[in-house]
């Protein structure tokens, strides 16, 4: 069996030549929108009368791929409604996705380590966004949040890397720490140290297919969350 977790025009569409070659069965793990993600990713860095025949070519060959998959799991039932409308007559099996809560375990670790070694005081909301910061990530969503909760009790600590120009626009917000690239394994100290922690992502197609990791990571360090309405998301957050 060949196993492909990524649907791309690169890792998926070489698991699917790999497959026929040697005359094995295709295992598809459909666990976001690739192509579309990668058009979001592209816009106004490449002109449009290129982006548009490109996504096209991108989205065609994500389709010849789950279509030609033995078997097909999604992440979502989204993505199951999706391949579904685009023709896919394969058995999806939805299989949502999933935290260690072993490691993801609030009793493990101090609140006040991360409040205290970034000076953040008792009384201070303190509103964390673990992940890559770019626009496809809902990091514009972030910047207008931050403008709009302009508070002095509320401190924002951005955990991660991502877009020059929007870490930039964070940096010149007094009310916003930027951590920059943390350890794995530190990941929790992190989020433990939240009063409420930040899941945004833009209102595109591509957008609503996802299931984000650190979703789950912060119920499981039993936060509250404040995530924007995509139907990958909803599936698991009803209120």
């Amino acid at each position: 069996i060949v196993i492909v977790n990524n649907t791309s025009a690169y890792t998926g569409l070489l698991g699917l030549v790999s497959s026929k070659l040697m005359n094995k069965k295709l295992l598809v793990e459909y666990n976001d929108l690739q192509a579309l993600y990668t058009v979001e990713l592209l816009k106004g860095r490449l002109n449009e009368s290129l982006l548009k025949p490109l996504g096209r070519l991108l989205v065609s060959i994500e389709d010849v791929i789950v279509k030609n998959g033995w078997k097909v799991t999604a992440i979502t039932g989204f993505i199951k409604r999706y391949a579904e409308e685009r023709g896919t007559r394969r058995d999806i099996t939805v299989i949502p996705d999933g935290v260690d809560t072993d490691f993801f375990n609030p009793s493990g670790f101090d609140r006040r380590e991360i409040r205290s070694k970034y000076g953040i005081r008792d009384e201070e909301i303190l509103c964390v966004y673990a992940g890559r910061i770019d626009i496809c990530a809902g990091g514009e969503l972030l910047v207008e949040t931050v403008d709009l909760l302009d508070h002095r009790n509320i401190r924002f600590m951005l955990v991660g890397e991502g877009d020059p120009s929007l870490l930039k626009e964070c940096c010149r917000r007094p009310n916003v720490i930027l951590t920059g690239l943390v350890a794995r394994e530190d990941v929790p100290r992190y989020l433990v140290a939240a009063d409420i922690i930040l899941v945004p992502f833009p209102d595109n197609l591509a957008s609503h297919s996802i299931s984000p990791l650190k979703l789950f990571e912060a119920l499981a360090m039993e936060k509250i969350v404040i995530a924007s309405d995509v139907s990958g998301i909803r599936e698991v957050v009803t209120e």
